[in-house]
């Protein structure tokens, strides 16, 4: 890993500063979440395509995310737009924070498949807090961008993310078609 940017990454989340800064691999993503997770408390939202164990079954990535949740305050909610391997994915994940954080920690942890309108966006992104996020323009490569210090910007994403979860399908029933259509 890149020593520099690992450096560069843990000073802007630790000010909060609004500079926007890139990632261009999974590695780089991996930093830029655990960061995030890292010192984020409230209300966090990830829009996946299926919640890749690549970047979120990572050690630091579920170690972030046990950190995160220890604060009773703090919830998490995923929303997959791949239903057959982001529930899979999900379950994963979510057995790996049970082993770090104990099982008490999953009810703040919700997990909802898209609706058909969500599954068709070509972005991915992240939000912790009130000022930290990451956003993928392109949800076919590992190519983002961050900030530790934009609320107004995580404000616009996580509105998105209120539209998409209202029209979000409870795991598990995706095979109902009248909650598919909008």
């Amino acid at each position: 890993m890149d020593k520099a940017y690992v450096t560069l990454v843990r000073h802007l989340a630790e000010t909060h500063d609004a500079e926007i800064i890139s990632n261009s691999s999974i590695e780089h993503a991996s930093v830029l979440i655990g960061e995030m997770f890292q010192r984020g408390s409230g209300e966090a939202q990830i829009f996946t395509g299926s919640l890749n164990p690549a970047l979120y079954a990572r050690e630091e990535i579920v170690s972030a995310i046990g950190t995160y949740l220890s604060n009773s305050a703090s919830q998490l909610r995923i929303l997959i737009q791949d239903a057959t391997e982001g529930e899979s994915n999900a379950s994963i994940f979510k057995e790996k924070v049970k082993d770090s954080l104990g099982e008490s920690v999953l009810s703040r942890i919700e997990v909802k498949t898209a609706g058909s309108f969500g599954k068709d966006q070509p972005y991915h992104f992240t939000t912790v807090g009130d000022t930290a996020f990451r956003f993928e323009p392109d949800r076919s490569k590992h190519e983002a961008f961050a900030s530790f210090g934009r609320p107004d910007t995580v404000k616009k994403i996580n509105k998105v993310f209120e539209s998409f979860w209202k029209e979000a399908i409870p795991c598990g029933k995706t095979d109902l078609p009248a909650m598919q259509s909008v």
